[in-house]
């Protein structure tokens, strides 16, 4: 079944992407916490399905609307598995209780710059050289390949990443029609200024010599 590309089923996808991972965090923790973490991880790369111990992850409680009946993922079932796993590699080695590596308001494009160090053109030119091959990926499995690098980064870095707006976005990426807009929205988050700057900016210009 194919999808309509309005924002409702974006939306109600990056929910559930939410209240998964809440309930992932919520686990008692090391043990099926850890556990289901680590399945999670070897599911990254892979297609939805693939892994049979990640099927009730993925699918309870998955509307029967957001499946494909042809045999092969549908748009949503990409979108919450790409989250879902590159959410377990990111929160390898952080406490899930302590660290949390899901934060809404971290936007892709947000955390990105964030892995560039300030006033360093070099490693600009990296990330952003990076960053583009993933959002100029012709399938969600090239998406999904080069964002997998990216997490890593992320990882090492400490830099947390908004799960739920990412598989809206991802959603989002497997339409036509829709894609220059995702692409655009994160290119605007890279390159939007940090709100402390912009309020240094205005107190300065506000000040008299």
């Amino acid at each position: 079944m194919t999808q309509p590309i309005g924002k409702g089923v974006a939306n109600q996808l990056a929910g559930y992407v939410d209240r998964r991972i809440s309930r992932i965090l919520s686990m008692p923790a090391p043990g099926p916490q850890k556990a289901l973490l680590a399945n999670l991880r070897r599911g990254a790369g892979k297609a939805p399905g693939e892994l049979p111990a990640l099927w009730g992850v993925l699918l309870e409680d998955f509307p029967e609307e957001w499946m494909n009946s042809r045999g092969a993922p549908s748009r949503a079932e990409w979108a919450a598995y790409i989250a879902l796993t590159l959410f377990a590699v990111h929160q390898q080695g952080n406490d899930p209780a302590a660290s949390p590596m899901h934060c809404a308001g971290s936007s892709l494009g947000r955390a990105v710059r964030r892995l560039v160090p300030a006033d360093d053109v070099d490693a600009e030119i990296r990330i952003l050289r990076r960053f583009e091959q993933m959002a100029t990926a012709a399938e969600i499995q090239g998406v999904s390949q080069h964002l997998r690098g990216i997490v890593q980064l992320l990882r090492a870095g400490g830099i947390p990443l908004d799960y739920a707006a990412l598989a809206h976005d991802l959603y989002q990426y497997q339409f036509p029609e829709a894609v220059a807009g995702v692409r655009l929205r994160w290119a605007q988050d890279f390159y939007r200024r940090p709100l402390e700057d912009k309020d240094n900016t205005n107190t300065s210009e506000g000040k008299e010599d």
